[in-house]
């Protein structure tokens, strides 16, 4: 079936290589700065019944089935993979920090989490801060996980976690803005040594509009799933080639429709 080629979203590799400058002193008397919030780093759940709607007959629900399965399959991918990473992020945010001995900065210590012990330094350079987790646990000692860089709200920043396996090799980069009106996440392949380099997967909401980009740069393939939170109409298109493919509302069932 020509409409199964959509199905090379699951070409784009991002994920399997995550594993488990003048600063500014803190000076006395300067608070700690602010922790991107948790969800800076967790992608937004857009698959289910927070977001799109699963169809059971895929003959007549092919685009919408098509869509919730490949955006259902990348979130939970994705989600995995920085399972460990996240939870020990989420844990700091219970954590009380403490200064650096040099008043450098700020550390946020995780004593003990499946077995790993983390810390967290925050340094602030100019109107930013940059972050350092390093973790030990495992076959890993003193290894720096992810490094970030934020805004002072945390609001907006990036994380680039580094592979446990292949000697801290950068491998992934996850891009965030989390603000009223907006929330997007991308993640994207760094690794210069992979097939799929500059590869990226992207989740974005903007009030009712919702939408899921995927670009495989090792065949230079493109997809956008768009479709609105409310009536949970949307369509899933090839970029590259042109063809696009739409569903109908919930109400209607979210069955084929003709693309205007």
């Amino acid at each position: 079936m020509k409409k199964a080629s959509f199905i090379i979203l699951a070409a784009v590799a991002l994920i399997g290589t995550i594993g488990c400058n003048n600063i500014n002193p803190v000076g006395a008397g300067q608070e700690a700065p602010n922790l991107p919030p948790a969800t800076s780093m967790i992608i937004p759940e857009f698959g289910g019944t927070n977001g799109l709607g699963k169809s059971a007959q895929p003959e007549t629900h092919f685009a919408s089935t098509l869509a919730y399965l490949t955006v259902s399959y990348w979130t939970t991918t994705v989600q995995l993979a920085l399972l460990e990473p996240a939870m020990l992020f989420k844990i700091c945010h219970s954590t009380q920090p403490s200064p650096l001995p040099d008043n450098s900065g700020w550390v946020w210590k995780v004593n003990s989490n499946n077995g790993f012990s983390a810390e967290l330094t925050g340094r602030m350079e100019n109107d930013q801060v940059q972050w350092t987790m390093s973790v030990s646990g495992g076959n890993l000692s003193n290894f720096v996980w992810f490094t970030g860089t934020s805004v002072i709200t945390g609001r907006q920043g990036s994380w680039t976690f580094y592979d446990t396996v292949n000697h801290g090799t950068p491998s992934i980069r996850f891009t965030y803005e989390i603000t009223d009106a907006q929330n997007t996440v991308n993640v994207t392949v760094i690794d210069e040594h992979s097939a799929g380099k500059d590869s990226y997967l992207q989740w974005n909401e903007r009030g009712n509009d919702m939408s899921f980009e995927a670009y495989g740069a090792e065949k230079n393939e493109k997809f956008l799933i768009a479709w609105d939170k409310i009536s949970e109409a949307g369509s899933i298109s090839n970029l590259i080639s042109g063809e696009k493919y739409c569903w109908d509302t919930k109400q209607n069932s979210h069955v084929d429709i003709a693309c205007q």
